[in-house]
């Protein structure tokens, strides 16, 4: 599948060195293949702690809280005399640390996360972590409705001139970046995505975004982060492609239910909130594509998903379901370089809109040729 790991033999090595690396190949356009320790996988989630006050928390919504089980006089907890602990967790995957979430958290009806993505369908694929700096909203040529020209986003502009600047900084480097940038046309290949907000600090963990106008993705951002993951044949009928975020939501705080990051990456139109896709997406593939669609005068991802668009009639849910799925709420350590890494997204096996997650995140090593 697109962007997924495949398991070869490697080379002849010791027994204990060996049951430490994960070997890849990418499975389409690049001929190398890489290779990540085991040992070297870093923890990107920001976990949900009910027992601190200081919890990551968005939208106004409430933090996290645990108390043990009761019935009656009954209170099942060690320190009351029962003989286990059995806590009952109320927690919001959206607000309270860091969440997976499918298209299903933009459409109608009972959809669920496990519809677009399951994680035993591709335990490892191949991910992308750059670094991006917000700018003014003011500043780019990028569209955001409804938004303000001093709201800090990550545009279109913002990820080409990292990836640009990844691109010079593997250069003749030898390293899986420069390797993946030379022999896989940047499209190809990548099952995930990761932004990592620049300045970079511990206190994204445990903050309270609610009312800060956090910094947010256009749609044109999300459409070319989009295309970065999208399989080179176009179809992703067989394979997921992930979006990563450090920040509580790829759309702006208040945006008025536009959602406009959400659906360009998902490829859902507003008229999602009652009828979803009948057979597929409807936004253009990649940038290039949009840019095609604008130019013959076909609304741009922005106009239709603007917070003025009508909204279509209750309809029931359709069978298609985009294979795309957005992680937020994550924090990339400084740790971790930006570059080509193996990524196992683990996530809580929970049949909602979204679920607590996981990611894990280990570099990527050009595995040398045999001789």
């Amino acid at each position: 599948a697109h962007g997924q790991a495949q398991a070869h033999a490697p080379r002849p090595r010791r027994r204990e060195e060996a049951a430490t690396m994960l070997r890849l190949a990418m499975p389409s356009g690049a001929a190398a293949e890489f290779e990540a320790s085991m040992g070297d996988f870093v923890d990107c989630s920001i976990a949900v702690r009910p027992a601190e006050e200081k919890q990551s928390r968005a939208f106004g919504l409430p933090n996290a809280t645990a108390a043990p089980f009761t019935a009656g006089s009954f209170v099942c907890s060690v320190s009351a005399g029962a003989s286990v602990n059995c806590p009952v967790l109320h927690t919001c995957a959206h607000s309270n640390g860091t969440h997976t979430e499918g298209a299903a958290h933009v459409l109608p009806g009972q959809r669920t996360l496990s519809e677009a993505w399951t994680p035993a369908a591709a335990p490892v694929v191949t991910a992308l972590l750059v670094s991006v700096t917000p700018r003014r909203l003011g500043d780019s040529s990028d569209q955001y409705s409804p938004g303000a020209a001093d709201d800090l986003a990550i545009t279109s502009e913002a990820v080409e001139e990292a990836l640009s600047a990844l691109r010079s900084a593997a250069a003749g480097a030898g390293s899986a970046a420069s390797s993946w940038l030379a022999e896989s046309g940047e499209r190809a290949c990548l099952g995930a995505v990761c932004l990592r907000t620049l300045p970079n600090d511990g206190a994204k963990v445990g903050r309270d975004w609610t009312g800060s106008n956090p910094a947010f993705l256009t749609g044109e951002a999300a459409l070319l982060c989009r295309a970065l993951v999208a399989p080179p044949t176009g179809d992703d009928s067989d394979s997921t492609g992930h979006l990563l975020v450090d920040l509580p939501s790829v759309d702006r705080e208040d945006d008025g239910g536009a959602l406009i990051a959400h659906r360009s990456f998902f490829g859902v139109t507003p008229a999602g909130r009652a009828s979803a896709l009948a057979s597929g997406p409807v936004l253009p593939a990649s940038p290039e594509a949009g840019a095609a669609a604008g130019a013959a005068g076909a609304a741009s991802p922005d106009d239709a998903c603007s917070a003025a668009a009508p909204a279509a009639p209750a309809a029931a849910p359709p069978a298609y379901m985009p294979r795309r799925a957005i992680t937020e709420l994550c924090f990339f350590s400084d740790a971790l370089s930006d570059g080509l890494h193996a990524l196992n997204l683990q996530c809580a096996n929970v049949e909602l809109d979204a679920a607590p997650s996981r990611p894990l995140l280990a570099p990527l090593r050009r595995v040398a040729a045999a001789p």
